[in-house]
């Protein structure tokens, strides 16, 4: 169907209209309602990957930790060895 053109005023042309603005509607509440739907699976994705960045660093905060005592208890000529 397209719009812009000379169409004849008539109830049955009217009614058609009233359909595809209908169906247009309809479409537009499914495409919200996926919009909904992908961005909550993007906030949950964001919220596991935070949760496993705090659960990398931890780790890596003991390893520099170690590190760290060890160069200031046994040089840091004696650990780069």
């Amino acid at each position: 169907m397209s719009f812009g053109q000379n169409v004849a005023a008539t109830k049955i042309e009217l009614l058609k209209y009233k359909r595809s603005s209908q169906v247009a509607t309809m479409v537009q509440k499914i495409l919200d309602d996926k919009r909904k739907v992908l961005l909550k699976n993007i906030e949950e994705m964001i919220t596991e990957a935070n949760k496993a960045r705090g659960g990398i660093w931890e780790p890596l905060q003991d390893v520099y930790k170690s590190v760290n005592d060890a160069c200031l208890s046994l040089g840091t000529a004696t650990v780069d060895s």
